[in-house]
C-alpha cells in the first residue's frame, strides 16, 4: 500500500518502530567492542571539535546565493583569490576564538588555517564556471540543478543533496523499488523525520557555544513524531516550539514533548506509564521513544 502523507505514513509506521527491552540488551553484542570505540571516540573528538567550529560560520557558506547569480561567475587563479581568503582567515579567526567548543585544544588561527588550507587545495583550476562545478558536486548528492531551477538558493539545493544522500542510504535496504521510484515517491514533505530533521537544520537555536551537540541531537528529535511522549532538554522544546510554527503541519504531525531533564522521573514515569490517561498517551506504544539529557549530559534514547 502506498501513502501519500507524512501523516499518514506517521500513523502506519509508529506501531513498528519501537522495541522495548532493557537496555543492556542493545548493547550485549558491542560490550566486547566498547573499549576499542572509546579509544577511536577520544583520537577523532579534536578533530570533530575542530570542524564544528566552523561548520556554521557565515564565513564558511553562503546559503542565500542564487544560482542566478553564480552562473556569470568563473573561478579566479590562486593569485587572485588572496584577499578574499585573508578575509576568510581573520573571520573565521575571529569567530571560532569566541564560539569554539571550550575543550578544543587547537588555537582559533590553527582552525582558521585548517580550512582555509582546505578550501585551497580543493579549489577548482581557474577560470572554470562556478555552475559547471556545482551541477557535478550536486549531481554526486543525487540532485539535478534543473529539478530547482536558477532561482533556487545555494542553501537549498545543500538541504536536498544531504536529505538525497540518506535517502539512497536508506534505499539499499528496500533493493525491490528502483532507485527512480524512491526519488518520486520518498520526499520530505511525505517522511516525518525528516520533515523535523529540516526544520531543525534550518530554525533551531545557534548556540553561543558550539559544541556540536546539535547534530546528534536532531537524529534523536526525529522520534517526536512516532512516540507517544518525548522527553527532551530545555534547548530542544524551545527549538520544536520554533520549527512547528515554521513547517506547515508539523504542528498535527509531531506528537507529546514535555520538557524533562531529571532521568529518575523520566524512568519513574515509564513505570506508571500503563495507566496513562492523564498523559494522554496510547496505552501500548505508551513512551514508546523518550530522550531526554541527563545532569551528566548523555542523550539517551530508549
Amino acid at each position: 500500500m502506498l501513502y501519500d502523507t507524512a501523516l499518514e505514513i506517521r500513523d502506519h509506521v509508529r506501531s513498528r518502530l519501537f522495541q522495548l527491552g532493557p537496555g543492556a540488551n542493545s548493547v550485549r553484542l558491542l560490550r566486547r567492542y566498547i573499549e576499542v570505540f572509546q579509544h577511536l571516540a577520544a583520537e577523532e573528538a579534536e578533530d570533530h571539535r575542530r570542524q564544528i567550529a566552523v561548520i556554521r560560520s557565515a564565513a564558511a557558506q553562503a546559503p542565500d546565493v542564487t544560482l542566478r547569480e553564480l552562473a556569470s561567475m568563473h573561478f579566479k587563479a590562486p593569485e587572485d583569490q588572496s584577499a578574499n581568503l585573508t578575509e576568510m582567515r581573520a573571520m573565521l579567526s575571529q569567530e571560532v576564538e569566541v564560539r569554539k567548543d571550550r575543550n578544543l585544544k587547537a588555537p582559533a588561527e590553527e582552525v582558521a588555517e585548517w580550512f582555509v588550507g582546505m578550501v585551497e587545495s580543493r579549489a577548482p583550476k581557474a577560470g572554470q564556471n562556478i555552475i559547471s562545478i556545482l551541477r557535478r558536486e550536486l549531481a554526486a548528492m543525487h540532485v539535478d540543478i534543473d529539478e530547482l531551477g536558477f532561482d533556487a538558493k545555494l542553501g537549498d539545493l545543500t538541504l536536498l543533496g544531504e536529505f538525497r544522500q540518506r535517502l539512497k542510504v536508506v534505499s539499499k535496504n528496500i533493493p525491490h523499488l528502483p532507485w527512480s521510484r524512491i526519488l518520486t515517491r520518498a520526499t520530505e514533505e511525505r517522511l516525518p523525520s525528516a520533515l523535523i530533521y529540516k526544520g531543525l537544520r534550518l530554525y533551531a537555536q545557534d548556540q553561543p557555544e558550539r559544541k556540536g551537540s546539535e547534530i546528534p541531537d536532531r537524529h534523536i528529535a526525529t522520534i517526536a513524531c512516532y512516540a507517544d511522549l518525548t522527553f527532551v532538554d530545555r534547548r530542544t522544546q524551545a527549538d520544536f516550539i520554533a520549527i512547528k510554527r515554521k513547517i506547515p503541519g508539523l504542528n498535527t504531525l509531531m506528537r507529546l514533548t514535555r520538557k524533562n531533564t531529571d532521568w529518575d522521573k523520566v524512568i519513574e514515569h515509564i513505570r506508571t506509564a500503563s495507566g496513562a490517561a492523564d498523559h494522554e498517551l496510547d496505552g501500548d506504544s505508551a513512551c514508546a521513544g523518550l530522550s531526554a539529557r541527563t545532569k551528566g549530559g548523555r542523550d539517551i534514547c530508549s
